[in-house]
């Protein structure tokens, strides 16, 4: 995994208000302070990628996590005469 693909998502963690009060709520309950995210990110920028490799792969539990896609069809009458035949 690349550090950017953690930097990079930071704008879609924080896209919405509702997901910007969260963050910052979270991170006051949690004696964080305000803001502390920027200062989160300023540590895995000056990470180094083998570091980071490092920690995900002592995290034996991802490789037992599974994965799936539920999606809306979006024409059901044609998907219950399929189903009928």
């Amino acid at each position: 995994m690349q550090k950017s693909s953690f930097l990079g998502s930071e704008p879609l963690r924080n896209e919405t208000l509702s997901q910007k009060i969260n963050r910052d709520f979270r991170n006051f309950y949690d004696g964080l302070g305000i803001g502390y995210y920027k200062k989160e990110l300023e540590l895995i920028e000056s990470m180094k990628l083998e570091d980071l490799n490092n920690f995900i792969k002592s995290h034996n539990e991802i490789e037992s996590m599974s994965f799936s896609i539920v999606t809306k069809s979006v024409n059901l009458d044609r998907d219950r005469e399929t189903a009928k035949k």
